[in-house]
């Protein structure tokens, strides 16, 4: 497998019509988790996506926690600004959408985790 499925021609599904300005993806692909950026990250996004997923944590209730995904994304339909919310989803925020799955949007092969601990990789990774 490439190292990075977004190079082996997989991307998720996201519903954003315009050209977003960045798509954060988390894989279980690794065993540690995988993330890609596209077209790339800054610092300024890691932290604001960092914040995001942390918040998801706390928000989403167990059902969902519990989630068997592979995958999950974050689009940004544009780049943060100053008092711009962490937390929310929406036309009017940075972030426009969050979502997660698995096969048969995805490839088979990744192993099925809890949305749980895509998470907490993707937190670890981005706020460390």
């Amino acid at each position: 497998m490439d190292s990075c499925p977004e190079m082996s021609g997989w991307r998720p599904p996201h519903a954003f019509r315009d050209v977003p300005h960045a798509i954060l993806t988390v894989t279980s692909a690794d065993a540690d988790g995988l993330a890609w950026w596209v077209p790339s990250s800054s610092a300024e996004l890691r932290e604001f996506a960092g914040v995001f997923l942390q918040d998801r944590l706390s928000r989403l209730g167990e059902a969902d926690l519990s989630s068997e995904a592979n995958f999950l994304h974050v689009v940004f339909g544009r780049a943060p600004a100053p008092g711009d919310s962490r937390v929310q989803v929406g036309p009017d925020t940075p972030i426009v959408e969050f979502g997660f799955g698995g096969p048969p949007v995805s490839p088979e092969e990744w192993p099925l985790v809890e949305l749980r601990a895509l998470l907490m990789s993707a937190v670890q990774e981005l706020l460390d």
